[in-house]
C-alpha cells in the first residue's frame, strides 16, 4: 500500500512540474510554424500596423518567470507568430514561497519583408 501511495505522490509531482498553457486560435488564418525570433511587447501600441492576429496564449508555472516567458514564445512559435503582446502578467505566492507567474498575450503575425522595407525607407528619409 506504502508504495502505491509513493507512486501516486510521485506521479503528481512530476505531472506538476511543467508549465501549464492554452492556445486559442483567432480567425482563420493558419500559418506555419515560425522558426525566427519572437519580437516580445508589452503594449499594443508598438505593434506594427498590418499585424494579423493569430491566437491567445496563457502561459502559467510555479516558478520562474522566463520558464514561463520561454513556454509562451515556444507557443507562439508553433502557431506561426513572429510577434507577442503580453496582455496580462499576475504573480502570486505559493505555499512554498515560490511565485506563480500568470501570463495571457496575443500572438501575430507581422510579413517581415514589409518591416525590413519601412526600415530602409525611414533610413532614406534621415
Amino acid at each position: 500500500m506504502k508504495k502505491i501511495v509513493g507512486l501516486v505522490v510521485l506521479a503528481v509531482l512530476l505531472g506538476a512540474c511543467g508549465v501549464s498553457k492554452s492556445v486559442a486560435r483567432i480567425g482563420t488564418e493558419v500559418r506555419p510554424q515560425w522558426n525566427g525570433e519572437v519580437v516580445q511587447l508589452n503594449d499594443k501600441s508598438d505593434l506594427p500596423d498590418d499585424a494579423v492576429a493569430l491566437a491567445t496564449i496563457y502561459a502559467g508555472e510555479e516558478s520562474s518567470y522566463s520558464r514561463v516567458i520561454r513556454e509562451l514564445l515556444y507557443q507562439c512559435r508553433k502557431v506561426g507568430a513572429n510577434y507577442v503582446v503580453i496582455t496580462n502578467h499576475q504573480v502570486r505566492s505559493s505555499s512554498m514561497g515560490v511565485g506563480i507567474h500568470n501570463v495571457n498575450a496575443t500572438a501575430y503575425w507581422v510579413d517581415p519583408a514589409k518591416i525590413e522595407k519601412k526600415k530602409e525607407s525611414e533610413q532614406t528619409a534621415k
